[in-house]
C-alpha cells in the first residue's frame, strides 16, 4: 500500500489517490501524522485548513 511507504518529513504533506477517494496527510513537528479521506473533488485548501485547526487545538492542550 502507498500509505505504508509514506516517509513524511516534518510539515510535509501528501495526497494519495485511491479507489475510495483521496487521502490527504500531513506530518507535524511533533511527528504526528494527520489523515483525511475525502472525495476527489473536495478542495484541498479546505482539507489542509481543517488539519491545521486540529493541530492548533492539540498544541493548546500542552504536551500532546
Amino acid at each position: 500500500s502507498q500509505l505504508k511507504n509514506l516517509n513524511l518529513r516534518s510539515e510535509e504533506r501528501q495526497k494519495i489517490m485511491t479507489s475510495n477517494g483521496c487521502w490527504y496527510c500531513k506530518k507535524d513537528s511533533k511527528g504526528i501524522i494527520y489523515f483525511v479521506l475525502c472525495s476527489t473533488n473536495y478542495p484541498e485548501r479546505h482539507i489542509m485548513a481543517g488539519i491545521n485547526q486540529v493541530r492548533d487545538h492539540l498544541q493548546k492542550l500542552g504536551e500532546y
